[in-house]
């Protein structure tokens, strides 16, 4: 059905209201727009047909309050104790694909220094990104410096915690003095930015070792970056998927013990699920922002992209905490570690029957993997949402994209970016979006928030495919907490995954339940052929 049966404007009169606006569109991005407000249209109409009652009000997830500009101390990691002794490593590979523990381990017995540790990620990383394309810049000043600092640190009985010595990366949407921050975005090539993100702070006050920025998908949609598209270590023909896509991709190749990503919708789970990693998507407001390339400010999330749930707990130690320059965060509990469970007796898993039972490429492993859960002792619990739309809740992703980047459509530099099919059609549609319909969708996402309050008093984890389902993006604006973690290897050779979603703020109790599951098999432990040495 054309357009301008759904939408009483046509293109040419689009193009007058857009210049009234502040910007220019083409003839074709004129009929592009008034298609895409017609699939507005739809969503509005959706909302009409929920008739909220008067007294329903938006969902409100930030907490406003003048920003100081001042960062909060920082606070120690919780106690570590090394485990008895480890043998040497035997190989290259041993030490590339080795968890947090054991790292930490080797450094505290002599087995290995925080430079010999950062040498060996700055050569895997110059090595193999020419196959995977993962790499924006790499910081080898910088990683040299902290790698000393933390030997010297280690030698004098100043031990940070687990973290102490261990090389990561960072997203490049995380800001990072002297280095440039491109948000991948050719624009941005060379643009350095004169503040240092919250998140890099604690991973430096917790005696981490920055080796990396690494890439993100143009503006944090898709793998596609103005270095080429970031390939999947298990198979290189395909993308990592995105956002977070470098962060996914360097971790599942041992190239780095773990990175830093971000999640608005998918950009941690979607990519952790492509290359097989587990990630972990922290409650909204868990931690801070500042320094971060805003999105959506009321779904922005950032967090570790690691080998284990165990390793992801461990960097979530250090990141989590109030920041008075994001608003968005609180300090709430987080009990790290907790006791190590082997079984999980007494406990309630649910799942969304359609979800799981549908035919896609990872049924077969999340099935298998449901049996797995119940063979720890977890009743499993099929279950079903209510009756409630969720495209509509799309307005406020869009809406705020639109504000976060409506200055470049006012300088043209919605032009520049390489795939315009991405996100200059969202950012154009948005300048014309009923502010109702931004509002009325905040109530949905109330209503939505309410019902998966109410889910989680029937059961105390949630599992679901990692892709293509209406979990995710519910749970993203419900700001749930989530783990994405590896099951099997499929027929094609690529990972299978599956997500777990928990109570917000309930981190610590969901990446036990996935240790669990990951001391019970061995998934986690499967390495990309080709990545074992960097000869």
């Amino acid at each position: 059905m054309a357009a301008a049966e759904h939408f009483p404007l046509s293109p040419e009169q689009l193009r007058q209201l857009a210049r009234g606006l502040g910007f220019d569109l083409s003839p074709q991005q004129a009929q592009a727009l008034a298609e895409g407000l017609a699939e507005y249209h739809a969503w509005l109409t959706a909302l009409d047909e929920q008739a909220f009652p008067w007294e329903w009000p938006p969902a409100a997830l930030d907490r406003p309050q003048t920003p100081r500009p001042a960062a909060p101390p920082p606070r120690p990691l919780p106690p570590w104790e090394p485990p008895a002794r480890l043998p040497a490593p035997a190989t290259e590979a041993d030490i590339a694909f080795a968890d947090l523990p054991t790292l930490a381990t080797w450094l505290r017995q002599g087995h290995l220094s925080p430079p010999e540790l950062t040498r060996l990620s700055l050569a895997r990383l110059a090595h193999f990104d020419p196959r995977l394309h993962a790499v924006v810049t790499l910081t080898p000043e910088l990683a040299h410096q902290q790698a000393q600092a933390a030997a010297r640190a280690l030698r004098q009985g100043r031990d940070r915690g687990i973290l102490h010595g261990i090389p990561w990366g960072a997203k490049d949407l995380l800001a990072v003095p002297g280095y440039p921050t491109t948000w991948g975005t050719p624009r941005y090539r060379q643009r350095e930015l004169p503040l240092r993100a919250a998140a890099v702070e604690r991973l430096d006050a917790a005696g981490g070792v920055l080796v990396a920025k690494l890439s993100l998908g143009e503006l944090a949609w898709g793998d596609r970056w103005f270095g080429g598209q970031t390939r999947c270590p298990w198979d290189p023909e395909v993308g990592a998927s995105g956002s977070s896509a470098g962060s996914a991709a360097a971790v599942a190749a041992g190239l780095v013990p773990y990175a830093l990503g971000s999640e608005t919708w998918g950009s941690i789970v979607s990519p952790a699920h492509r290359n097989g990693v587990t990630g972990l998507r922290p409650t909204l407001g868990r931690v801070s922002r500042y320094g971060a390339m805003p999105l959506a400010w009321s779904q922005d999330k950032i967090g570790p992209l690691c080998r284990t749930a165990w390793d992801c707990g461990w960097v979530l130690a250090a990141l989590h905490g109030a920041d008075p320059r994001d608003p968005a965060t609180v300090d709430a509990p987080f009990a790290w570690p907790p006791p190590r469970r082997t079984h999980l007796r007494g406990l309630r898993l649910g799942f969304i029957e359609p979800e799981v039972q549908a035919d896609h490429p990872d049924r077969a492993a999340q099935l298998d993997a449901l049996r797995t859960f119940e063979a720890l002792g977890a009743a499993v619990i099929p279950l079903q949402w209510p009756n409630l739309p969720t495209e509509p809740l799309r307005f406020i992703l869009e809406a705020e994209v639109g504000a976060a980047f409506r200055h470049w459509l006012r300088a043209g530099w919605d032009h520049e970016v390489a795939n315009p099919d991405t996100w200059p059609p969202l950012w154009r549609r948005a300048q014309f979006m009923p502010a109702v319909a931004y509002v009325q969708a905040q109530r949905l996402r109330l209503r939505w928030m309410q019902a998966v309050d109410a889910l989680f008093t029937r059961v105390d984890a949630l599992f679901a495919p990692a892709v293509g389902v209406p979990t995710l993006l519910i749970t993203n604006l419900t700001g749930n907490p989530a783990v994405a973690f590896p099951l099997a290897l499929r027929e094609d050779g690529r990972p299978a995954g599956a997500v777990l979603i928990g109570p917000r703020f309930a981190e610590a109790e969901l990446l036990a339940w996935v240790d669990a599951f990951q001391q019970a098999t061995d998934h986690h432990r499967r390495r990309p052929p080709g990545f074992a040495a960097a000869a």
